[in-house]
């Protein structure tokens, strides 16, 4: 019987708009770790030419097959997406100009699918253009940079510009621009000291989101939590050369010609803590590599709880993507919060969420999980029914 109801509540979902394909699974469906992997010679320049088997991917000290390969600038699927950061603080603001000329710069290595966005901020953030692949409007953007005066408030920008890139698909990176020195945390210098870094250090691997911090010069402090955040995500700190552009279009060249590597984790869904990512490259003859890559995967909980917290207080459209997104995750507390969308004002918002629960029931194992689920996606339809 309650397979039966199961089966009519798949059909009546796939009719919707929001529809998506339902595959039964046995089982809970693995995690997909997706890597974004740099490899340069001695002298800083893009290793190509290797393919799958050069590769070793090791989680927590153990081997995982690799189930997807590429090189990222072939990857039509994996757009890149690219927010400059500029500190426009009283410290850093002499220097607007060269940064200009850098985004722009940057914006003619990359290819027609990418975009790239500027952003500035000292006490708040401001975008003076949005995601974009045209140069001409980076380039009349550029002439509002300038200085500003007041504090700078590095990591709640980050915050800021993490969540406008969650739902962007592909590959993302921001180009931190800024002394390093916050106001509010000027004597961390490691995230895993400070748990609201370590938060956005989590965030920014399961938006697969590179940060690459660009420091005017040494500030007399031996290291800086915003060179610790570029390598933990797999980035790069480094210090501009005389020619700023020139520096910044290399590393556009670098992070397009960077390896797409992708796993399924061994670890339960569920399991929050860092696990330890290792790759290196096997392939006999080639010495003296650098190979980066994040220095860690978590659990689903940064992308969950971003989630939950868009379906919860967003506007329509963030709530629809929010709900459509829950149905990708294996984790209980998205589906409860599904259920709950099932209760929303918005005809849109519910019907994605039944759609999601709909895929949920589907794959799982458990019979009184997908019972629980099919009696809330139940009482919805009814509600429906007595609204028309």
């Amino acid at each position: 019987m309650m397979r039966d109801a199961l089966c009519s509540v798949l059909l009546s979902a796939m009719a919707g708009s929001f529809a998506p394909e339902v595959v039964r699974v046995e089982g809970i469906a693995p995690q997909r770790v997706q890597l974004s992997v740099s490899v340069l010679d001695k002298a800083g320049e893009p290793v190509t030419g290797l393919d799958r088997a050069d590769f070793l991917v090791e989680e927590d000290g153990l081997p995982q097959a690799i189930l997807d390969f590429g090189r990222e600038s072939e990857r039509q699927d994996r757009p890149l997406s690219v927010v400059f950061l500029v500190d426009r603080s009283g410290s850093i603001g002499k220097q607007m100009g060269k940064w200009g000329e850098a985004c722009a710069a940057l914006a003619s290595a990359l290819r027609p699918i990418d975009e790239v966005r500027l952003a500035t901020f000292a006490s708040d953030l401001k975008v003076l253009q949005d995601f974009t692949s045209d140069p001409n409007l980076l380039a009349a953007a550029v002439g509002d940079l300038g200085p500003a005066g007041g504090g700078t408030d590095i990591y709640r920008s980050i915050e800021q510009t993490l969540h406008d890139l969650r739902d962007r698909p592909g590959r993302k990176v921001i180009f931190l621009l800024t002394d390093g020195l916050d106001n509010l945390r000027a004597d961390v210098w490691s995230v895993e000291n400070d748990p609201y870094l370590s938060g956005l250090v989590r965030q920014a691997v399961a938006f697969q989101t590179t940060i690459v911090t660009i420091l005017p010069g040494p500030t007399g402090r031996p290291y800086l939590a915003a060179q610790d955040l570029a390598v933990q995500t797999g980035g790069w700190w480094l210090y501009p050369t005389d020619d700023l552009p020139r520096m910044v279009r290399r590393l556009g060249v670098r992070l397009l010609e960077s390896y797409y590597i992708a796993y399924d984790s061994p670890r339960k869904p569920g399991d929050e803590r860092k696990r330890r990512i290792e790759v290196q490259v096997v392939r006999p003859g080639l010495a003296g590599l650098q190979v980066r890559t994040a220095a860690g995967a978590f659990g689903d909980a940064p992308l969950l709880e971003a989630l939950r917290g868009d379906l919860a207080d967003g506007d329509e459209d963030e709530r629809v993507r929010a709900a459509m997104a829950l149905a990708s995750l294996n984790d209980r507390r998205g589906a409860a919060a599904l259920m709950k969308a099932l209760k929303d004002d918005s005809p849109r918002v519910r019907a994605a969420a039944i759609d999601s629960l709909t895929t949920i029931a589907g794959r799982s194992a458990d019979q009184e999980w997908q019972a629980k689920i099919l009696e809330a996606i139940e009482a919805a339809e009814r509600r429906a029914r007595r609204r028309n």
